[in-house]
């Protein structure tokens, strides 16, 4: 369920942080295999996700938007593995807006996540519309490219388990 953001003191700072590579990572690293690791159900946010079925998006697209999924997957393992926490996360979907960008979805009551893909990998971006305390939206937008993906993908999780 959707905590009050005002539970969550860092908000403003995720919502400008999110892609600014210049902030400490506060990812803990922990040494496991994570290909014996299942995700519980609830976790299981992939399932509506498949790649291989989009022919009009190019090749470069979905090896990227693979590994953007690859790293969450791995992301949310890590998360598991940490806390033994079990929290129902909404399902990502996908669409293929008509400039061929590759749109990845991740939506729920008080937020909205986008993963935008663009034929030319280094025109992608992302962007987080969420609600807050004061009944207004907070959003937060930024390039994802080969270099950041991973730091923030990470912050967005991050959001998200706070939230």
């Amino acid at each position: 369920m959707f905590t009050d953001f005002e539970t969550y003191k860092n908000y403003e700072t995720v919502l400008t942080t999110i892609g600014d590579s210049s902030h400490e990572n506060n990812s803990i690293e922990i040494d496991y295999d994570d290909r014996f690791v299942q995700l519980p159900e609830a976790y299981d946010i992939f399932q509506n996700i498949n790649l291989d079925k989009e022919t009009s998006v190019n090749s470069n697209q979905k090896r990227f938007a693979k590994n953007c999924l690859d790293y969450m997957e791995k992301v949310l393992k890590r998360r598991f593995i940490e806390t033994r926490i079990t929290k129902v996360l909404p399902k990502l979907y996908m669409v293929v807006e008509e400039d061929n960008a590759l749109t990845i979805h991740w939506d729920y009551i008080n937020y909205r996540i986008y993963l935008d893909i663009e034929r030319e990998i280094s025109q992608s971006f992302y962007g987080l519309i969420a609600k807050n305390a004061q009944n207004g939206y907070g959003t937060s937008t930024g390039q994802l490219n080969e270099k950041n993906y991973q730091e923030v993908l990470e912050n967005i999780i991050n959001f998200v388990f706070l939230n």
